[in-house]
């Protein structure tokens, strides 16, 4: 099965969200899925990354700065997932 994962955050974050995202892509990949996870990148630059049997494609973002420091908003969304 072909299965996406789509959030705002993910590896290396350890918070809730990104613990039990990574945690659940993984296990659907050694279940012999092949899993693919959309996140916001850290920096305006998109990337694509292959962890633990997980295709990640990072999205170009921004960081929310003061209000919210280590959190990351997608810019062009739309552009992104076409791209995809």
């Amino acid at each position: 099965m072909r299965i996406l994962i789509v959030g705002e955050t993910y590896y290396p974050g350890t918070n809730g969200q990104a613990v039990f995202t990574i945690h659940l892509a993984e296990g659907l990949a050694q279940a012999g899925h092949q899993v693919m996870a959309l996140v916001p990148a850290d920096h305006f630059a998109s990337s694509t990354e292959e962890i633990n049997g997980v295709l990640v494609h990072k999205s170009p973002a921004v960081q929310l700065g003061l209000l919210h420091p280590g959190t990351y908003m997608t810019v062009t969304p739309g552009l992104f997932i076409r791209e995809v």
